[in-house]
C-alpha cells in the first residue's frame, strides 16, 4: 500500500513540476492579430444613420470606406417610400445621372463620378423636391497612367493598375479611384459592382482570391481560392465565374463553390485573356503565344492554336498549325506601370447599395510543412526584431534574413509540432490557419542556433 501511495505521489509531483515548469517558460505575449477588411467594415457601418436626416439637411459621408475617395454616402429619411434620382453635375455638360434601385423611407445612396479636388454639385431629386449639395474631394494624384492612352467613350473607363483601380472620363478627367491593391481583370455585374483581386498574396505570390466590390469600396463577397487567384476573371451569366487559378476553374458566384476545373496541363505562357464563347460553348484562354479552347460542358480541351513551341509534346495532338486568334488591345494596355485591364461603366443604371455584413467564401488548403526534424529541448532567446502578426486566417511572418541562411519557422505545441521552411529571399511567409487548432509556441532555427520567440499564437 505504501509502495501504491508512494507511486501516486510521484505521479502528481511530477505533473505538478511539469506544469510549474510549463507556465515559467511559456511564452508570455500573444501574437497581435490585424482585423480584417470585412470586419472594419461592419465597425464602420455601424455608425451610419439616416435617422433625424432629411433630403434638405442629409448626412453625408466622404470616402465611407477610406479607400475610394472620389465617392460619398448620402443618408437621410423621407415621409413615404420613394426613390430618389441623383445627378452629379459635369464640367462639360457631361453629367451622370442614375436612380436608387429601391423605393424606401431609409436612403443611403451612394456617390459615385466625383472629380477630384473639387466642389462637385449633387443633385437629389423625388417627386416633389429638387436638392442641391455641394461635396469637396481631396487632390486625387494619378501617376499611374498617361491618359493620353485611354480612348474614352462614354461613361468612364475604369483601369487596373497594380495599386488598385482609376477611373477617367471621356475629357481626361480623373472620376474615381480605388486604392488598396485590389487590381488584376475588371468584371463589372448586374449591380454594377466590380469583381476584382483581393488585395493579399499566397507565397506563390499569386492573389488568395478575387472580391466582389462596390464603387465605394465596400466588399460584399470574398472567394479565398484554394490554389490562388491568377489574374482573369470571366462572368459567364451572373451566376457563374471563370478564373483563371492553378488551373481555370468555374465557380458559384452564391457559394464560391467549384463547379467545373479545366486542366491547363504544362502549358506555360504569359495568359492576357479568358472568355466563354456561347456560340460555340468553348471557354478559351489565350495568350502572348498560345491560346487553348475548352469543351465548355465536359470541360476537355479541343484544340490549342499558336506558336507550337510552347506546347508540350504531350499535347501535341491538340495542337493545329494556324494563326493565333488576335487579343483585343482595346481592352488590354501596358505602361510603365503594368495595366490588367480596362473596362468601361455606365453609371445611368440603378444603383444598388446594402447595409449588409461581408460574407467569407473560403477554400484553403494546408501551408506545406518541412519534414526537418528539429528537436526545441535547448533553445535561447531570440533577441532580433521580426514581425510576426495574425490575420483572420493565417499568420503572418515579416523578416529580413541574410540570402544564405538556412531557416525554419517552427509552431509547437503538445504533440503538434509543425516545421515550415523559409524562403530567404523573400521578406514575408503566409501561414494558412486550415490544419491548425489551439496553442502554439513559436521558434526559429537559423543554421545550427535554435531560438525562442517570446510569442505564442492560437488558433
Amino acid at each position: 500500500m505504501k509502495q501504491l501511495y508512494f507511486i501516486i505521489t510521484f505521479i502528481i509531483l511530477i505533473i505538478i513540476i511539469t506544469v510549474i515548469g510549463v507556465i515559467l517558460i511559456s511564452p508570455k505575449k500573444e501574437v497581435k492579430e490585424i482585423k480584417d477588411t470585412i470586419t472594419l467594415q461592419s465597425e464602420i457601418e455601424s455608425e451610419f444613420s439616416c435617422y433625424g436626416y432629411t433630403i434638405d439637411n442629409p448626412k453625408i459621408i466622404v470616402n465611407p470606406y477610406g479607400n475610394s475617395p472620389l465617392t460619398a454616402l448620402i443618408m437621410f429619411e423621407t415621409d413615404k417610400r420613394e426613390g430618389v434620382t441623383i445627378t452629379i453635375k459635369g464640367k462639360y455638360d457631361n453629367d451622370i445621372t442614375y436612380r436608387e434601385a429601391n423605393e424606401t423611407k431609409e436612403h443611403y445612396i451612394p456617390i459615385y463620378g466625383l472629380y477630384s479636388n473639387y466642389e462637385n454639385s449633387v443633385v437629389l431629386s423625388t417627386d416633389t423636391v429638387d436638392k442641391e449639395v455641394k461635396i469637396k474631394t481631396n487632390l486625387v494624384e494619378n501617376n499611374a497612367i498617361s491618359t493620353d492612352a485611354v480612348e474614352t467613350t462614354n461613361g468612364i473607363n475604369l483601369i487596373s493598375t497594380d495599386n488598385g483601380v482609376i477611373g477617367i472620363d471621356e475629357y481626361g478627367e480623373t472620376r474615381y479611384y480605388l486604392e488598396g491593391g485590389y487590381s488584376k481583370d475588371i468584371v463589372i455585374d448586374k449591380n454594377n459592382h466590380l469583381f476584382l483581386s483581393t488585395n493579399r498574396l499566397n507565397n506563390d505570390n499569386s492573389n488568395t482570391g478575387i472580391v466582389n466590390i462596390d464603387l465605394l469600396g465596400k466588399i460584399y463577397y470574398e472567394y479565398n481560392l484554394e490554389d490562388g487567384y491568377n489574374g482573369l476573371i470571366y462572368n459567364v451569366d451572373d451566376t457563374k465565374l471563370l478564373v483563371l487559378s492553378e488551373n481555370i476553374i468555374l465557380i458559384d458566384i452564391q457559394t464560391g463553390n467549384v463547379l467545373k476545373e479545366y486542366n491547363l496541363y504544362k502549358t506555360i505562357d504569359n495568359y492576357v485573356q479568358l472568355l466563354y464563347d456561347s456560340k460555340t460553348n468553348q471557354v478559351i484562354l489565350t495568350g502572348e503565344n498560345v491560346t487553348l479552347y475548352y469543351d465548355y460542358d465536359k470541360t476537355n480541351l479541343d484544340k490549342i492554336i499558336g506558336n507550337k513551341e510552347y506546347v508540350p509534346d504531350e499535347l501535341s495532338t491538340y495542337f493545329v498549325d494556324t494563326q493565333n486568334i488576335n487579343v483585343n488591345e482595346n481592352i488590354r494596355i501596358k505602361s510603365n506601370n503594368q495595366i490588367y485591364d480596362i473596362e468601361n461603366i455606365n453609371l445611368d443604371k440603378d444603383v444598388y447599395f446594402y447595409l449588409t455584413d461581408g460574407i467569407y467564401l473560403s477554400k484553403y488548403k494546408e501551408t506545406e510543412t518541412s519534414n526537418k526534424n528539429i528537436n526545441i529541448l535547448f533553445s535561447k532567446e531570440y533577441q532580433e526584431e521580426i514581425n510576426i502578426y495574425k490575420e483572420r486566417d493565417r499568420l503572418v511572418i515579416e523578416y529580413d534574413f541574410n540570402k544564405d541562411d538556412k531557416v525554419y519557422f517552427v509552431l509547437d505545441k503538445f504533440l503538434g509540432k509543425k516545421v515550415y521552411e523559409i524562403d530567404t529571399s523573400k521578406n514575408v511567409k503566409y501561414i494558412n490557419s486550415y490544419g491548425l487548432s489551439g496553442k502554439y509556441t513559436i521558434y526559429l532555427k537559423i543554421n545550427d542556433k535554435l531560438l525562442k520567440l517570446n510569442e505564442y499564437v492560437k488558433f
